[in-house]
């Protein structure tokens, strides 16, 4: 199930909103962009916060 795409600029809570209907849906694998706006501005600090707040939500 593919989450935060096309170019991974939603909001941290609105992927993790994705992934628990993913989950719940059944979801057996999930896909996530990153914040590409954030990778390339160097704002790591983004990047790591909205993968850790996701990762919260695998099974």
């Amino acid at each position: 199930m593919p989450i935060g795409f096309s170019l991974g600029g939603a909001l941290t809570k609105i992927k993790v909103e994705e992934i628990k209907a993913a989950i719940q849906d059944g979801a057996m694998e999930i896909d996530m962009l990153m914040n590409l706006g954030a990778l390339t501005s160097k704002d790591l600090g983004v990047v790591k916060y909205d993968i850790a707040e996701v990762v919260k939500f695998k099974h």
